[in-house]
């Protein structure tokens, strides 16, 4: 699930002339009719995707401190399961928890990417 997660972050990521690396993507498959494997999603395992869509639900949500976005804090959850009537498991929180670690660190690298172009 995590690897799944973090190619579709790194995906998502804007590139340097501001679009995402999707985008690139899509315009080479438009053109080609072949997508390179290295813009490739990997298939997520169907047996967690829910995890990945209550991700994707607590994401939108997300705080910021005003240098960047924060971690999913475990009071989001709870406040997010109580709203939506969801009762993950504990297993399915750590799911989630796996899944935002490795969005913070694409983001990580994304902003010393960019500070290095700089």
């Amino acid at each position: 699930m995590v690897e799944f997660g973090k190619r579709e972050f790194e995906l998502d990521a804007p590139q340097e002339d501001g679009s995402r690396l999707r985008d690139h993507a899509q315009s080479i498959l438009k053109a080609t009719g072949q997508m390179p494997e290295e813009y490739q999603s990997l298939k997520p395992p169907e047996a967690v995707i829910h995890c990945w869509h209550w991700f994707i639900e607590l994401n939108r949500t997300r705080a910021s401190n005003g240098f960047g976005q924060n971690p999913i804090s475990y009071t989001e959850i709870v406040s997010w399961s109580q709203l939506t009537g969801v009762d993950p498991e504990p297993l399915e929180v750590q799911a989630i928890m796996a899944l935002d670690a490795a969005y913070m660190s694409v983001q990580a690298d994304e902003i010393k990417k960019r500070s290095r172009k700089k």
